[in-house]
């Protein structure tokens, strides 16, 4: 029997599929063996860390974010457009300027406009003429609307040269001057008047 034993490895030798079979398996065994050493080495693994590229990597300098938060890469918040009067067109409106109210003080300022209809209003800056046009800023010689967002400049008349104008003419400046105060004061007081 134990002579059948020896000689039944050889007659299975014989047989090709036992062979690739007895092949696969040494191999997988050997491959498995071979990750298993590989899996223990890398636990087993410490690095050594050099302490002079951690020193020299903290020592950085810290960023002063208060230096990038003054430099106001997209401009500041809330601040007012701008606007170059110079550069804006005139208006289209018909509308005359009569008289101008300026003051130091820019959000003071006011205007004597007429319309369309020929009536004559003062407007004080950030009021509402006709429509969807407000007053924006008083300029010596000028005043600038927005109409539905567009600026737009409207010029003082040039009332020594017009034959039919609303206001009395006058040779010295300081009359003029008085006469559209009191106007001014009129208006002023007419708007208070319709107001209450």
């Amino acid at each position: 029997m134990f002579k059948k034993l020896l000689t039944l490895p050889s007659s299975l030798a014989r047989q090709p599929v036992f062979v690739a079979a007895g092949t696969l398996i040494v191999a997988s065994s050997s491959i498995t063996l071979w990750a298993a050493v590989l899996l223990i080495t890398t636990l087993a693994y410490t690095p050594q860390l050099n302490d002079e590229a951690y020193h020299r990597q903290t020592n950085n300098p810290v960023v002063d974010t208060d230096a990038i938060n003054l430099r106001h890469f997209f401009g500041l918040a809330d601040a007012e457009p701008q606007v170059i009067v110079e550069a804006l067109p005139t208006t289209q409106l018909n509308l005359t300027l009569a008289g101008l109210f300026t003051s130091t003080n820019k959000k003071k300022g006011g205007a004597i406009i007429i319309d369309a209809k020929k009536e004559s209003n003062f407007f004080s800056i950030g009021e509402k003429l006709t429509g969807n046009v407000t007053l924006l800023s008083v300029h010596s010689d000028r005043i600038v609307i927005d109409r539905n967002g567009i600026y737009e400049t409207l010029f003082i008349q040039d009332t020594q040269n017009k034959t039919n104008n609303r206001f009395a003419t006058s040779n010295s400046q300081t009359s003029k001057a008085n006469i559209i105060r009191q106007r001014i004061e009129q208006l002023k007081k007419q708007k208070a008047a319709n107001d209450s």
